[in-house]
């Protein structure tokens, strides 16, 4: 599985087809929304895409002029939310917030799912954001060739928030690019209890996002997962810089149920990346160590379809399909 070398890159050059001042303009001509509408976050409150949800649905608010409730819906890698709204009806009220561990990598690890995630219609990118590789309080390593040392010595755990997740791919990865045996994966429901496992000892790695490993110094920070360095870990080099060539770039952005109609879709989208162009809701994504990601409904779409082919690729060079 070594030889495979498997390189995870998402494209990092997005294309803002309008400005944030022309979207924030566009309330008049959004989503006539006449009840609430929910946004399901498929994994548990206090990780990176529930953060993004709660940040979008304050804007989003104002701009639909109703409110917008986020509703979270953890387990089963996300298949539980998004099994969820792939049976609400197509009607732009009930929406997901989505990333590429649910709507990239999900599905074609487990292909007889119930619902298909390349059938939903998306509706507006969120964010974009990098991993990094940490350990827990304690480790004996402190570094990435410490890491390698100490991974050739004893078997090591790390934490994912589901098995079909990017946490987990990038860090089966990352053994495969290394030489190394593979580690002990416990997975959990969401980012957060997994990034409390480690930060509490009781595992001792995990590919985590950069927005969640800012709030926890104590963690050993071994390596960004992606092309470039973060601006919000600037010490901390990439795997890459140290001759391990993985790189894991995730995505957020909400989708709707298959089958909801254009009709919808693109007045809903409309509003939507509006709510996401707002002053605050950018400065807020920044706060996060988010990056901001504006695109389109049919530039969405392209993206969407074209990430699912990519990690098609990449879950099946992996041998991980079930």
């Amino acid at each position: 599985m070594h030889g495979l070398r498997p390189t995870f890159l998402l494209p990092v050059m997005f294309c803002f087809a309008l400005g944030p001042q022309a979207l924030a303009q566009q309330k008049s001509e959004g989503f006539r929304a006449e009840k609430p509408v929910k946004i399901i976050v498929p994994f548990s409150p206090g990780g990176t895409v529930d953060l993004a949800a709660r940040v979008l649905a304050k804007a989003a608010q104002e701009q639909l002029g109703q409110p917008v409730v986020v509703e979270n819906k953890p387990g089963a890698s996300g298949a539980i939310a998004g099994e969820f709204v792939a049976r609400a009806p197509a009607d732009g009220y009930t929406l997901q917030m989505a990333s590429f561990d649910t709507h990239s990598i999900y599905p074609h690890v487990y292909p007889k799912s119930r619902y298909k995630a390349q059938d939903f219609r998306a509706v507006t990118a969120v964010a974009k954001s990098q991993l990094v590789l940490a350990g827990r309080p304690g480790l004996e390593a402190k570094t990435l060739p410490e890491l390698i040392a100490l991974s050739r010595k004893r078997k090591l755990s790390f934490a994912s928030w589901g098995k079909a997740t990017g946490s987990s791919l990038t860090v089966h990865a990352f053994t495969r690019e290394a030489g190394l045996e593979p580690f002990l994966e416990v997975p959990y429901q969401g980012s957060a209890p997994a990034v409390l496992a480690v930060a509490g000892g009781q595992v001792d790695l995990i590919a985590m996002g950069v927005p969640v490993a800012r709030s926890h110094p104590e963690l050993t920070f071994f390596g960004v997962i992606a092309s470039e360095r973060s601006p919000h870990l600037p010490h901390v080099p990439t795997l890459r810089e140290q001759n391990i060539d993985v790189v894991a770039e995730g995505w957020l952005g909400l989708v709707a149920p298959p089958g909801t109609p254009s009709s919808v879709v693109e007045p809903l989208s409309k509003s939507m990346n509006a709510a996401v162009a707002d002053p605050e809701t950018q400065k807020a994504i920044r706060s996060a160590s988010l990056d901001s990601f504006i695109l389109t409904a049919p530039q969405f779409q392209a993206f969407f379809d074209e990430q699912s082919n990519r990690w098609e690729k990449i879950v099946k060079a992996a041998g991980i399909a079930e």
